[in-house]
């Protein structure tokens, strides 16, 4: 399992989107709105991610740099 080489302790979101890997069908994500910080790691284990025009994506690391 890819927690075995993380260099730190996954959170419950991290853990749910490395999950979605192991499911046998196709995981189709629909976001609408607002999709930050847990629910983007969430979505970004799927398979396909269909974003209405007002979807708006954000994460904290990226303001960390």
């Amino acid at each position: 399992m890819l927690f075995k080489w993380l260099p730190f302790k996954p959170n419950l979101a991290q853990k749910f989107s490395l999950g979605w890997r192991d499911i046998p069908c196709p995981v189709i994500f629909a976001i609408h709105g607002r999709c930050w910080g847990g629910g983007l790691q969430l979505v970004s284990g799927g398979d396909f991610r269909i974003a209405s025009p007002d979807a708006n994506f954000s994460i904290m690391e990226a303001k960390w740099g």
